[in-house]
């Protein structure tokens, strides 16, 4: 009975740290919230070398911060963004490919520096599509009988 319990204990997975990245909005999960002590202003980073993209944790006077976490509720779930300048940094390093197109991209929290760093070369296309301003999932091909 008590190795049944350590054996469920032992599967349960940790949420992932997760950002989606759509037509006009980025979401950061709920965990990036958290992880990164629901700060009340960001610094966003992109390093070249090995394309990725990074959000800092950051305190209002510290370089050009932006709003991420505020009000009580805010700070209970995850975060969209609608921010034109985040997504045009995004799409500038990705191309073309991206547009009109939803991807998820999972993160890896870096504890020295307080932040969450997100390999955007990694992005999964969640093959959906935009249709009359909503994501639907597409439809595999029907095959020929």
């Amino acid at each position: 009975m008590a190795q049944d319990n350590i054996n469920k204990f032992v599967s349960l997975e940790i949420p992932p740290l997760e950002m989606y990245v759509g037509k006009d909005r980025i979401t950061f999960t709920k965990k990036v919230v958290e992880r990164l002590g629901k700060p009340d202003y960001v610094d966003y980073m992109y390093k070249e070398e090995n394309n990725s993209f990074a959000v800092k944790a950051c305190e209002e006077g510290e370089v050009t911060p932006f709003r991420f976490c505020y009000g009580r509720n805010t700070r209970k779930k995850s975060i969209t963004t609608m921010s034109s300048y985040l997504l045009s940094y995004i799409r500038e390093f990705m191309g073309e490919e991206w547009k009109n197109k939803r991807y998820i991209i999972r993160g890896k929290y870096d504890k020295t520096q307080n932040l969450v760093e997100f390999n955007l070369s990694k992005a999964i296309n969640l093959n959906h599509e935009l249709k009359n301003g909503r994501w639907v999932k597409k439809k595999p091909p029907k095959s020929a009988k």
